[in-house]
């Protein structure tokens, strides 16, 4: 298991060097753009938390790509170092941590603190169900990291709300009301509530919103049921530990057995994942498993009713990861307890899943390092560069064979586009280069760095 760990850590730490643009991509650079003018504030698209961690990293590194880097790595070895000296499930956690939402751990995402302080939060509360942790020692710290879960992503607002669904639950089937105020969890709302309000107060007094949803704005999609079919996907994908699921239309044979491959496989680790809880998990399941799949679910129902009523990212991985986190654990953990006799099969599922993601993330592996010589070259050669115009569109076509019946399916892949990577790797350098759609729009064209210049 260490040995396996010390794996995780090396594809966190190095396998971003093999990606075109080191897994910056355009929300990273929102968040470099919000770092760079802190401590002054200028927009609530983002909450402050994740750029506020890369302003205090970029205060050594003087660097946005490094400076997330460095927090991606730290973080997946303080939620193994955590587990191991906390005797918090250090088996369980390894194999958890091979799983296909911790590749977001090798982009520049705000899921890489969240989900951090998402697993602190269930170990205080699995503390504090066993009876280990109570009063302040359970209150002060799960308030402190509530709230902190919503400064780094709005979402955390869900998971405040199904633990606190949870909680009202527990209270009545415990017949606990009459006295609730006595008990830890009680303040634990209370003061994570009091520390999410203020949050949401900045928010509102300073751009009349509460989470940025004005800058949102309302979901545009050109055909509802073709939208819905993509979030479908997303959604049957949510317990699948190996494969992402990917927005796919049927526009050829070949791509009609690949989706149609794709939605089998979710639906039977969906299943598999229900058949396990109703018949071999049923008795093992306690307050503490019940609160993980209340959070899971609720924050699935949550977030497709977000998807229905603000402009955010198909319903897929990075969207659902928060859910996955809770019923990935939860089943790992259960499994453990069930079937000790055959853990090893979840310890191979853990090492096939680390390879896959691997070999998918860098199926067509790129230099960023010698990427971003070549921006860092162009730039050098020219001052004052304010704008990015992409005046190459001769399109990198990707083939992709699929295996045992050898049929080729050629598609764009825009992580691998000459345009797409020396933006983000260019507004890593300088986060405030604007990509322009019309050079003509610019009197100064001496200010505008164009694609076919970066070789």
């Amino acid at each position: 298991y260490w040995v396996l760990f010390i794996f995780i850590l090396l594809k966190t730490a190095i396998i971003p060097f093999f990606l075109p643009s080191g897994g910056v991509t355009s929300d990273s650079v929102d968040y470099f753009r919000i770092a760079d003018v802190l401590p002054e504030v200028n927009t609530d698209l983002f909450p402050l938390g994740y750029p506020l961690l890369i302003k205090l990293f970029h205060l050594i590194t003087h660097d946005y790509f490094y400076s997330t880097k460095i927090i991606n790595v730290l973080a997946i070895l303080a939620i193994g170092l955590f587990s191991y000296y906390k005797k918090f499930y250090f088996k369980e956690t390894i194999i958890f941590l091979t799983l296909r939402i911790f590749s977001l751990f090798l982009f520049s995402y705000s899921e890489v603190p969240f989900l951090t302080l998402e697993y602190f939060l269930i170990y205080y509360f699995h503390e504090y169900f066993l009876g280990k942790l109570k009063g302040w020692r359970f209150v002060l710290p799960a308030s402190i990291i509530m709230p902190s879960m919503v400064l780094m992503r709005y979402s955390g607002l869900y998971i405040y709300v199904a633990i606190g669904l949870f909680l009202f639950y527990y209270t009545l089937k415990n017949k606990l009301l009459k006295n609730v105020y006595t008990k830890s969890y009680f303040y634990f709302l209370l003061f994570s509530a009091l520390g999410i309000l203020s949050y949401i107060a900045f928010n509102y007094i300073n751009f009349h919103d509460f989470t940025g949803e004005n800058s949102r704005g309302l979901p545009s999609y050109p055909d509802f049921w073709s939208f819905t079919y993509d979030n479908f996907l997303g959604i049957i994908n949510i317990v699948n530990p190996i494969i992402s699921s990917k927005i796919l239309h049927f526009t050829s044979p070949a791509m009609i057995l690949v989706g149609a491959g794709l939605i089998l496989i979710d639906l039977f680790f969906l299943f598999g994942f229900f058949i396990c809880y109703k018949k071999y998990f049923k008795k093992e399941i306690n307050y503490y498993h019940q609160l993980l799949l209340t959070i899971g679910c609720v924050y699935l129902v949550l977030m497709i009713f977000s998807e229905y009523t603000q402009r955010i990212e198909t319903l897929a991985t990075r969207m659902l990861c928060e859910a996955s986190f809770v019923l990935f654990f939860s089943f790992i953990i259960l499994f453990f307890k069930c079937f000790p006799a055959k853990t090893k099969w979840l310890f191979s599922l853990g090492v096939i899943s680390l390879l896959f993601s691997i070999f998918m993330i860098i199926k067509t592996p790129t230099n960023y390092l010698a990427n971003r010589e070549k921006v860092e070259n162009a730039l050098k050669q020219r001052k004052n560069i304010k704008y990015f115009y992409t005046d190459t569109s001769e399109p990198v076509i990707t083939t992709f064979t699929i295996p045992l019946i050898n049929k080729k399916i050629e598609y764009i892949n825009s992580n691998v586009q000459s345009r797409n990577f020396n933006l983000y790797i260019l507004t890593t350098l300088d986060p405030f280069i604007q990509l322009i759609g019309n050079d003509k729009d610019i009197q100064d064209k001496s200010q505008i760095l164009y694609n076919s210049e970066i070789k």
